[in-house]
């Protein structure tokens, strides 16, 4: 049961009795403040803590959500590593690796042997590894996805793929066709393509028994972050094919009137509320957020996590700490940013590898 709550503009006092009502409070006494005055804020009151079904077959190795509280988990830039982790005092319990190890010709060599590989985070299993399979390079410049599914060559390399899953025996998150509702990815726009697509993926990593370990992240972009994300829906190939669904959502500088102009709040909530009605029983993360680099950004990550602790059905919140060439963008952690996390990673609510 969801109830909508909104705070129409008022005082500032008006505002933070709200917050305090809704539960808006960082644990171990630290409350974030909001210093907007007559700031409109919409959140949604869940029952607490959202418990969702068990993820997969009792015999599968799919990472289940905690029943209560937040995973936190961060993208690695290849430029830093893994020296900015330690400062912030807690290490996270998801970690991307800032490109696909994965590989085809991955011969089960140690992860940490890769250049540039953070060797902890991918031999530890206190952390869960987050994969992003990217196939666009099997496209070759066609934007034909039916193609891939009757390809021989695609299949025999993504099979390739799974066995080396399986030899790892160590469950997985995996995103493939990432932000599918986006038309800047050749899966964007063609949502019959892709739901077929995905479905044909998933069914190679079956035939594998790669899905034993692996969990699947159906991830969407928030369609309040960019008036290209269509609807999401409409690329959902089935509860059988999907185990969370991931959200993604930028807060760009460079779009001042669109999303950079917007809280996580406001770039989120819309969606979050759609794939909580629509898909109860799904797990939901934040799987790619992140705000540019700036003076402002400590501060939209208050209000970030501020809005996380209030929606106890999200279950995990990925960090992109990298730059986006795409979009030619800086959203590394500045210096008060990662003041913001050493003080959320002693609340209890978000969860480490420590914890």
């Amino acid at each position: 049961m969801i109830e909508k709550i909104v705070f129409k503009k008022s005082s500032r006092r008006e505002f933070f009795q709200k917050c305090g009502k809704a539960g808006l409070v960082i644990g171990g006494g630290l409350t974030f403040k909001i210093l907007l005055d007559g700031c409109a804020h919409i959140t949604f009151k869940e029952e607490e803590p959202v418990i969702y079904p068990h993820v997969g077959r009792p015999d599968q190795r799919k990472i289940q959500p905690p029943d209560n509280g937040c995973y936190i988990g961060f993208h690695i830039d290849h430029r830093e590593g893994d020296s900015w982790l330690e400062e912030i005092g807690q290490e996270p319990k998801i970690i991307v690796p800032s490109f696909d190890v994965m590989t085809p010709e991955f011969k089960g060599r140690k992860w940490g042997s890769v250049q540039n590989l953070p060797e902890h985070s991918m031999l530890s299993d206190r952390f869960i590894t987050f994969l992003f399979k990217d196939i666009s390079y099997y496209l070759f410049g066609n934007t034909n996805l039916g193609s891939l599914v009757n390809d021989r060559l695609f299949k025999k390399r993504l099979t390739k793929y799974a066995e080396n899953i399986v030899k790892l025996k160590r469950p997985i998150f995996l995103s493939t066709m990432w932000e599918l509702n986006a038309d800047w990815f050749p899966w964007g726009g063609k949502p019959k393509e892709s739901k077929k697509l995905w479905r044909h993926i998933w069914q190679i990593f079956e035939d594998s028994g790669a899905n034993d370990y692996t969990t699947w992240v159906w991830e969407v972009f928030c369609t309040d972050a960019s008036k290209r994300a269509d609807r999401p829906n409409r690329y959902y190939p089935g509860d059988k094919y999907v185990d969370w669904i991931g959200l993604s959502a930028y807060s760009r500088d460079k779009y001042p009137n669109g999303s950079g102009g917007k809280s996580f709040a406001e770039l989120v909530d819309p969606t979050y509320t759609s794939m909580r009605v629509s898909h109860p029983n799904k797990p939901i993360m934040m799987s790619e957020f992140a705000k540019t680099t700036g003076r402002s950004q400590h501060r939209w990550l208050e209000y970030a996590f501020i809005y996380i602790r209030s929606i106890p059905g999200m279950k995990a919140a990925v960090f992109w700490n990298n730059y986006s060439a795409q979009e030619e963008d800086e959203h590394t952690l500045t210096d008060k940013s990662l003041l913001v996390y050493k003080k959320i990673m002693k609340d209890p609510y978000f969860i480490g590898s420590k914890k």
